[in-house]
């Protein structure tokens, strides 16, 4: 017994310094691993019964996942990711034990399938616009009216995608700048030629 007690204090301290390493991702995993280090030392007979199943650190580690996840898109501006991860955090928080984790994620990401989906559906709208007036620009007249009937079903695509979308949003989000690789210069001249294109 003895010698897993050892075993169990040096596991519980290496996790522990990778996870300083990295404090801000870290932060529920830190205090049960924190909480198991000081039952181990202080209680030593009473360790494998609280640290039981182990729930508890695969828990922390979904939310600091999933907390982290939120950080980021907020930080990348994508609030509908965002959004996805806070019901799976929250799906996460309701879980009493392996019985139920694994649905109430399960449920939360069908759930928030369509959420994490406007995201990548928005930029891919946004990316096919700019071929389609690009190709609208240098194709030949015949095939301009074509191209203006697709023009406008994208256009209309996007905005319902993004209710707030016009041209300035393209050119001042952020967002949207990182999904396209034009320059302030060049989304003028796209907005012009997206202009000619649907009159």
């Amino acid at each position: 017994m003895n010698e897993d007690i050892e075993n169990a204090k040096g596991y519980l301290k290496g996790r522990l310094e990778e996870c300083r390493s990295r404090p801000d991702l870290h932060k529920h995993i830190s205090k049960v691993y924190e909480d198991y280090l000081r039952i181990v030392q202080t209680r030593p007979d009473d360790y494998a019964k609280e640290a039981g199943d182990m729930f508890a650190v695969m828990r922390a580690e979904m939310l600091d996942r999933q907390e982290n996840l939120i950080i980021l898109y907020n930080k990348l501006n994508h609030p509908e990711s965002a959004k996805a991860h806070e019901i799976q955090k929250e799906a996460v928080l309701s879980s009493k034990g392996y019985g139920d984790i694994h649905r109430n994620i399960s449920a939360a990401e069908t759930q928030t399938r369509g959420l994490s989906g406007i995201s990548a559906a928005r930029r891919d709208a946004m990316q096919e616009l700019m071929a389609l007036i690009t190709a609208w620009k240098v194709g030949l007249a015949s095939e301009k009216a074509g191209k203006k009937s697709q023009i406008l079903e994208k256009w209309k695509q996007l905005q319902s995608l993004d209710p707030q979308m016009s041209w300035k949003t393209l050119r001042d989000d952020p967002a949207c700048r990182r999904c396209l690789y034009f320059n302030s210069e060049q989304l003028d001249l796209m907005e012009k030629y997206f202009q000619e294109a649907v009159r």
